[in-house]
């Protein structure tokens, strides 16, 4: 919500290999050697604070990279299709869609200093019904700040009809 609708995205961490996309009979449009990398950064989404998407365990994930002395309180989540979000007892996000829910885990805040993760109490912020923010309690202003949000992937299971599930396994 009020993010920098022009925020450009960049490669980081290029990868081994590239990819050739010959598709259709128009040769203009065909592309060839397009590199991969392991994550992708928007900057500036709003102001000092960046965008950073990446792979994880087989999952899309993304941070909020808050530059020191930008406000994380300008970073915030509009969900459409749900019709209301909610805080559960362990800080997480619940939204509520037709035919169920859908989670996401309590924000992992955290610094780096020298070299080591520094964890900082943070949470979800109700913004609305279907809007969220983030609360970060005090930190090193001097320093970035990674909002880490993500969703409870098997949130993703079933649907609103009849399912059933044998051996389902989590690690």
């Amino acid at each position: 919500v009020g993010a920098n609708p022009a925020a450009q995205p960049a490669g980081l961490d290029q990868l081994p290999g590239v990819s050739n996309y010959f598709i259709g009979n128009e040769p203009s449009k065909w592309r060839t050697n397009v590199p991969h990398f392991s994550r992708a950064r928007y900057q500036n989404v709003y102001p000092g604070v960046d965008l950073v998407f990446y792979g994880n365990q087989g999952q899309l994930e993304y941070d909020f990279v808050v530059a020191p002395g930008a406000d994380n309180k300008q970073i915030r989540l509009a969900f459409e299709g749900a019709d209301k979000a909610e805080l559960d007892e362990q800080g997480r996000l619940v939204l509520h869609v037709r035919g169920g829910e859908v989670r996401l885990r309590k924000p992992v805040v955290y610094q780096q200093v020298n070299g080591a993760r520094k964890p900082i109490a943070a949470g979800y912020r109700l913004q609305g019904p279907r809007e969220v923010g983030f609360w970060v309690a005090p930190r090193d202003a001097s320093s970035p700040l990674v909002i880490d949000p993500a969703l409870v992937y098997s949130t993703y299971l079933g649907g609103s009809g009849g399912d059933a599930a044998s051996a389902i396994a989590v690690d």
